[in-house]
């Protein structure tokens, strides 16, 4: 028999305390993961004092996307996943913003932009390191020209995509005791579902172009440059599959009607984001760490 979503805080398939372990096992991994990040965010800063390291541009793409990511991370954890998971704010929530609500706006806007500006901080990553790679003396002259401009544009670029959150009331919806926020459309046409898939879809097939180009033209550098390249391509593969697997999901999140927005939507895309980031400082910050000890321009 299908189960049904029903509009209450009380957990109807779980447990209150089996869902608090879970979440503190989703904290557990993502506080140390996120603490290695910051240290090679802080690392890199630390030493573009000295060594100039904002040269290269791809230091100064990666401390972006670092900020980004770690962003994302502490309004996930701090907000979307324990209304999923810590079932007592459910009924906190509930009683507090029983209407739909400006006070709650700020934070929806905040979450859904910086998921947005997250998609364009590695979409510049996988750019820059193509360039450098393909065109390495096109690549000096373009980023050096160009990169605050192409930083800026891309970090105002999320507010096309996330103004009418801005301006909507926000609701606090709840089914089987686990709770999301959404909004009351201002815009009846436009969607912030729509938009994440087709800019999601729209940078995955850049990122993966780019990718394979990236990796054939490694075998052409130097030895010492192999290793280097072969990590930070193998970092934007691992995101690119997760890019798979949520457009999957997006596909058919649209494809089945079904009313738990909170069972479709929410809980893959914040899990599957989690694996990305997860993935990607496991192998990519700590690779990164090493290399930075040892760079030189």
């Amino acid at each position: 028999m299908e189960s049904q979503s029903i509009r209450t805080c009380e957990l109807t398939q779980h447990t209150v305390s089996g869902q608090i372990f879970i979440y503190i096992l989703q904290l557990a991994y993502a506080l140390p993961i996120s603490i290695i990040y910051l240290a090679v965010i802080l690392s890199i800063l630390k030493r573009h004092k000295v060594e100039k390291m904002f040269s290269d541009a791809y230091f100064k793409i990666y401390v972006l996307d670092g900020f980004v990511s770690l962003i994302v991370v502490v309004l996930d954890f701090g907000l979307t996943r324990p209304l999923i998971y810590v079932n007592p704010l459910c009924h906190i929530f509930a009683a507090e913003f029983p209407e739909p609500t400006y006070v709650l706006t700020p934070y929806l806007f905040l979450f859904n932009y910086f998921q947005f500006a997250k998609i364009f901080s590695i979409s510049l990553l996988s750019a820059n390191r193509f360039t450098c790679v393909a065109y390495p003396v096109w690549h000096k002259l373009f980023w050096k020209a160009y990169t605050n401009r192409v930083i800026l544009i891309s970090m105002l670029l999320p507010a096309l995509f996330t103004w009418h959150l801005a301006i909507s009331r926000t609701t606090f919806d709840y089914f089987n005791g686990e709770a999301i926020l959404g909004y009351v459309k201002v815009v009846p046409f436009v969607k912030t579902t729509v938009f994440k898939l087709v800019v999601s879809l729209a940078a995955f097939i850049f990122i993966l172009v780019t990718n394979i180009k990236t990796f054939k033209l490694t075998r052409q550098l130097k030895n010492k440059m192999k290793g280097l390249e072969y990590s930070l391509t193998l970092s934007t593969v691992i995101i690119t599959a997760v890019f798979v697997v949520y457009i999957i999901i997006q596909l058919a999140n649209r494809a089945a009607d079904n009313e738990s927005k909170i069972a479709q939507d929410t809980i893959p895309e914040i899990t599957f984001n989690g694996a990305a980031d997860s993935f990607r400082v496991a192998e990519f910050g700590v690779e990164k760490f090493r290399f930075c000890s040892n760079c030189r321009f």
